[in-house]
């Protein structure tokens, strides 16, 4: 099976279930952890390659390292702030974990936060992943690769009632929300940057599922 034609029965069975309770989340999830990619890379690599994040930043791995916390049950909502909380979160685990409590998040911090994670995604990125989506753009393909990525990413994880064939005011409104979170210029324009800060805050968040 292709990856175009697995991405489509997955976003086939999403629709299926739109309006539906949470079951339809698990359901569509479950359905996508069937067809896992092979790893580019092993977690101890992909850990080791990841920026020193310190407080006061605001970018994608401020949201990547906060969702992977709140999976830990810190009560953080992936702002992308580097601030008092996370800071409080971050200290926690690096003491918990025999990590000297600086806060600062270095290689030591991300290998103990991403120990045993799988870097295999749930699809292969597909051409969408390196191009352009504009707003009122009616590439399926792209708007299902924006699917599959946006519903792992809190707090788009339960996401209903979105235009399934083109990418419109709903998705746009949810994308200028996670670009502002990321740091990311809000325009709403899923460009490379975008993509690459979403498969950073699945993967750092363990929320491939594979």
């Amino acid at each position: 099976m292709s990856a175009k034609t697995r991405r489509t029965a997955l976003v086939t069975v999403m629709a299926a279930f739109i309006g539906l309770t949470g079951a339809a989340t698990a359901t569509a999830e479950t359905t996508a952890s069937t067809y896992c990619a092979p790893a580019s890379t092993d977690w101890q690599t992909y850990a080791a390659s990841l920026p020193q994040v310190r407080p006061g930043d605001k970018n994608p791995t401020v949201v990547a390292l906060q969702l992977n916390l709140r999976q830990r049950g810190h009560a953080l909502e992936g702002t992308g702030d580097y601030q008092a909380n996370t800071l409080a979160a971050v200290r926690a685990f690096q003491r918990a974990h025999g990590i000297n409590d600086s806060g600062i998040v270095g290689p030591k911090t991300w290998h103990a936060l991403l120990q045993g994670y799988s870097t295999r995604r749930a699809w292969t990125p597909g051409e969408g992943a390196h191009r352009q989506m504009l707003p009122g753009s009616h590439d399926v393909a792209m708007v299902q690769d924006l699917w599959i990525m946006m519903e792992r990413v809190h707090p788009y994880d339960n996401i209903r009632g979105n235009e399934t064939t083109h990418y419109g005011p709903k998705w746009q409104h949810l994308v200028r929300d996670f670009q502002r979170r990321a740091g990311i210029n809000a325009s709403g324009i899923v460009g490379p940057r975008t993509w690459a800060a979403l498969e950073q805050v699945i993967l750092v968040s363990g929320r491939w599922g594979c």
